[in-house]
């Protein structure tokens, strides 16, 4: 596989933390009952979709503050790159649940990385503990307005991808058209550079 890169865009502003957790898992997973249970039972309400569709369309009239998104749901990258590249949901966290044999540090593709992750198989329990340690990570993120991790391989048509997306987040910023420029051509040169050397 060719190098990888992993980029990340930061903003700043004030932002509060809402009290749902929502699970973006298949129907019958075994760890969806077990993470209702333990989380409605520190009082956090817990909200459960079996499709990034369902998730997305109750997004806007739910308070959620953590998502566990399982890569086994179609569309999956769709709904992480919805969250996390949009100003108003990029803070909040996302932990992916990873098929056994993928190694997450990887990416074959542009792709929007979540907080966390874990690969299939693991301990529920780690699972537990990762996403309480979200929940307290989020209520510190202080100024920060949004927050975005992408990994790519560096073949050319995944830089220019990456570069595209860059853009489209600097346009959204708030960065007047003079810095927007500035920057973009910056964030270039640093994935050109870094592809060149092999970092």
């Amino acid at each position: 596989l060719p190098s990888a890169i992993a980029a990340y865009i930061t903003f700043h502003a004030c932002c509060a933390a809402p009290p749902s957790i929502a699970l973006v898992l298949p129907r019958n997973d075994p760890f969806a009952r077990v993470l209702d249970f333990h989380f409605s039972r520190i009082g956090h309400r817990v909200l459960c979709f079996h499709s990034t569709a369902d998730c997305l369309s109750a997004l806007p009239h739910e308070n959620i503050s953590l998502f566990v998104v399982d890569y086994a749901i179609e569309d999956a990258d769709d709904l992480v790159r919805r969250i996390k590249c949009s100003p108003e949901t990029s803070l909040l966290s996302v932990i992916l649940l990873f098929p056994g044999g993928k190694d997450p540090e990887r990416a074959d593709t542009l792709r929007i990385c979540g907080d966390e992750h874990l690969a299939h198989p693991f301990d529920v329990y780690t699972l537990l503990s990762i996403t309480e340690e979200e929940l307290k990570r989020r209520r510190l993120n202080g100024t920060i307005r949004q927050r975005v991790c992408f990994q790519f391989p560096t073949d050319e048509n995944e830089i220019e991808s990456a570069a595209s997306l860059a853009s489209e987040l600097f346009t959204v910023s708030g960065l007047d058209q003079e810095k927007q420029v500035a920057i973009n051509a910056a964030f270039r040169e640093a994935v050109l550079n870094a592809a060149q050397h092999g970092n």
